[in-house]
């Protein structure tokens, strides 16, 4: 089995798909491929020029979003979760991936205040349900391969086809 690597994805991987600033410092950014991402701190000593630190995935990444400082939440075309902790770090960086029942996931969206900090990720399925984790709960949960069960899932009659929080 080839092990993938920044070089041998073709220029299609390569595609981007969504770009994000982490919102609770503002220090660092996060761009999705359609099988990568690479997270950028403009404070690190490369002033943001080079990503602090990517990762490469097996399937299509849908969309993303920052469920704490450090964390990221990718969903991919599966219905999975890959969640990357202390993304501030190459050296440091973990990886989880969670399960979940939808077939697809479309688009991923955190809510965040300053005051509240972190709240819950919410997520659009192809088959027109909106689900919706606490971001607490996503982190906390260690076991990889295994189900993460949505906190609410709402059920439409019509095709939902963005997101906003």
């Amino acid at each position: 089995m080839k092990v993938l690597t920044k070089k041998n994805l073709s220029e299609q991987d390569r595609e981007p798909v969504e770009i994000k600033w982490e919102p609770s410092e503002g220090k660092m950014y996060a761009i999705l491929y359609r099988r990568m991402v690479e997270v950028f701190n403009v404070e690190d000593e490369t002033g943001g020029e080079f990503p602090c630190s990517h990762s490469i995935f097996d399937t299509i990444a849908s969309s993303f979003d920052f469920i704490g400082p450090q964390q990221l939440c990718i969903s991919d075309e599966k219905g999975n979760f890959t969640i990357l902790k202390n993304i501030h770090l190459q050296e440091s960086l973990t990886m989880n991936i969670i399960n979940t029942k939808f077939d697809r996931i479309r688009q991923v969206r955190t809510c965040y205040s300053d005051s509240l900090k972190f709240q819950f990720l919410s997520a659009l399925s192809t088959d027109c349900k909106m689900a919706i984790w606490s971001c607490d709960r996503i982190l906390a949960f260690e076991d990889d391969l295994t189900e993460l069960k949505a906190d609410r899932v709402v059920k439409s009659k019509h095709r939902l086809t963005c997101l906003a929080v």
